[in-house]
């Protein structure tokens, strides 16, 4: 037996191994390959993951985000690291029936409406969001058309019927088409309770293509709008505690100094939001407290300045043939008159 022991012993000395010691060998060091390359997988989704996170945290709605994560672990995590079968699962039958009885508390956000027809309630609040392309008035704010979301009574104390105007400074095209659609769009609705000025804190001042949105505003809507703007301040993470109070006090006197507007034509209100704090509690205060003592503003007969410019050009048209008709009579009794005096001398 010693000497078994010894050959083998010399064997593999010399590299002579047995075939089932390779095959083992083999697989250990496939087994090791495979794990590593799945520990890295596994790092790189982690970080895809949290990456996805971060940035659907600044667009989308905190307990819109949380419940789908929630939807995603039930879906992936608890089949992979709890049972095979979910219906075997415990803690996966427990948490099902915590999220069915939480979706079922969930009040309806908004549901996109494109006409006006039955959708019109007379107790809605008819709100127009304006803001350039990229500060955040909406998701689909870089869209060419106006998208109008009805938001049934419940979330807030009034229906809200939303209108989204397309971002602005696109182009100069873009900018006047879309002023000619949201006169249309005004038109259709009669009237407004707020048109809700959406600017991004990252702008630390106001600049040459800001003051001339402003001057669009109030050149399409008119000097009584201003008592009805609410201005959103988006990401204002970007600044500190004392800065943030600064802002929103010189941001309005900065826009009142532009239009030569006081306080009391222009109070502009202001409604700082955070990227990553719940909304909530500001948009409640925006709806439910602000806008509803505020006046209608009708628009019965707004018109962009295309669409004014176009009256003018047809109606200098028609009457430019009437005024050279008018001038050649006068000019023909003038030598008429002067023939007669020349016979009469």
């Amino acid at each position: 037996m010693n000497k078994a022991w010894f050959l083998f012993g010399i064997l593999r000395w010399f590299g002579f191994e047995s075939s089932n010691e390779k095959q083992w060998i083999n697989k250990a060091e496939e087994a090791s390959i495979k794990r590593r390359k799945q520990i890295q997988a596994n790092k790189t989704e982690s970080k895809a993951l949290q990456e996805k996170y971060i940035n659907e945290m600044q667009t989308k709605n905190k307990d819109q985000l949380k419940e789908k994560l929630i939807d995603e672990m039930l879906t992936e995590c608890t089949y992979t690291f709890f049972f095979k079968k979910k219906k075997e699962c415990i803690f996966f039958k427990f948490f099902d029936l915590f999220l069915q009885k939480k979706k079922k508390k969930i009040t309806p956000t908004a549901q996109i409406i494109c006409t006006f027809g039955k959708e019109r309630n007379s107790n809605a609040l008819n709100i127009v969001l304006y803001g350039a392309t990229g500060d955040g008035d909406t998701s689909k704010s870089v869209t060419s058309k106006i998208e109008k979301f009805f938001i049934p009574e419940g979330l807030y104390k009034y229906p809200v019927s939303l209108l989204d105007q397309p971002g602005v400074f696109e182009s100069s095209e873009s900018d006047a088409k879309n002023s000619k659609n949201l006169s249309n769009y005004l038109r259709g609705i009669g009237y407004i309770h707020a048109l809700v000025l959406v600017i991004s804190c990252q702008n630390p001042r106001i600049d040459s293509k800001f003051q001339q949105m402003i001057k669009d505003i109030h050149a399409n809507f008119g000097k009584k709008v201003w008592e009805n703007v609410i201005i959103v301040l988006t990401k204002i993470d970007t600044l500190s505690s004392k800065d943030l109070p600064k802002r929103c006090t010189s941001l309005p006197d900065e826009i009142r100094k532009i239009l030569k507007l006081t306080k009391e034509e222009a109070p502009l209100p202001i409604i700082p939001l955070d990227n990553f704090a719940e909304y909530e509690q500001p948009v409640q205060r925006l709806v439910n407290e602000i806008v509803p003592p505020l006046k209608k503003i009708s628009f019965k007969d707004c018109y962009s300045p295309i669409e004014e410019l176009q009256v003018s050009v047809t109606a200098l048209f028609f009457f430019l043939p009437l005024f050279f008709l008018f001038a050649k009579k006068k000019k023909k009794k003038q030598n008429k008159t002067k023939q007669k005096i020349g016979k009469a001398h």
